[in-house]
């Protein structure tokens, strides 16, 4: 399943094993490159994203890889954080938020303006 919110892409699996979570990722072509100043920057971020959710009850974690030119954000979410809708839903909207706030970390010349994301609980289709 795949959604797009402010013309950046998400892609949602959700695997047929019981108690495997799900997973949710983006993309965005990286500026930054390999090297190890930048991939402390981004794994600090990662770190402070972690513990954010920890701190608010979530089990899922976000991480990234570095792809050729690409970054990879992915969030990896735990069986507790699908367990309700609305908890499933607002993991989702954390995500997007982080992916948008990445986004504009990776390319600070071309920024989106992150607000406060809500997604609808019907499909919607995108143009």
């Amino acid at each position: 399943c795949a959604f797009s919110y402010r013309r950046t892409t998400f892609v949602i699996e959700v695997p047929i094993t019981p108690g495997a979570g799900f997973m949710v990722y983006s993309s965005f072509d990286s500026q930054y490159g390999e090297s190890n100043t930048n991939n402390n920057k981004l794994g600090d971020k990662m770190e402070a994203w972690n513990t954010w959710l920890t701190n608010i009850g979530r089990h899922s974690r976000v991480s990234y890889v570095m792809a050729g030119r690409k970054t990879v954000f992915t969030l990896k979410g735990s069986e507790g954080d699908m367990k309700t809708c609305d908890v499933f839903q607002k993991t989702l909207e954390y995500f997007v938020t982080m992916s948008l706030k990445l986004h504009n970390f990776l390319h600070p010349m071309e920024t989106k303006v992150v607000d406060n994301v809500c997604l609808t609980r019907v499909p919607v289709a995108v143009a």
